[in-house]
């Protein structure tokens, strides 16, 4: 891949992000920006650190817990010059995932997505997570 290729498949952002009532809410940040593990690009900011600042901001959401409101999380895979889109099942539809891509601007071609148990809502899987 070229570096013009390269440089347009950086130009997202990563970060996490929650979908409450089909309403995104986000942290991110410029691939460029992120934080460089060697391998993935991360976004700053974790859900549970993170989420007293939404809550300040979404009042709606004043007395629910991070992982009750389906969320999920952008990375960049530096060797593989594509993105990953991990976020609960819930979210899997063509709506939410096109939301999250045009926010993100991220490009759909170099745009993957993954379910991932650590960002469900389901309440029998939050029990085996949070029981291990």
């Amino acid at each position: 891949m070229g570096d013009a290729a390269l440089e347009h498949n950086m130009s997202g952002d990563v970060g996490i992000f929650w979908v409450d009532q089909g309403h995104l809410i986000m942290a991110a940040v410029p691939v460029a920006d992120g934080i460089d593990d060697g391998q993935l690009v991360n976004g700053p900011d974790d859900h549970d650190h993170y989420w007293a600042t939404v809550q300040r901001t979404h009042v709606q959401l004043w007395d629910v817990a991070y992982h009750q409101v389906p969320r999920g999380r952008v990375l960049f895979h530096k060797a593989e010059h594509r993105y990953y889109m991990y976020l609960d099942k819930v979210l899997c539809t063509a709506t939410i995932k096109h939301m999250i891509v045009e926010r993100f601007h991220l490009p759909r071609r170099q745009t993957a997505f993954r379910t991932d148990v650590h960002y469900t809502t389901d309440p029998d899987d939050l029990d085996r997570l949070f029981s291990e």
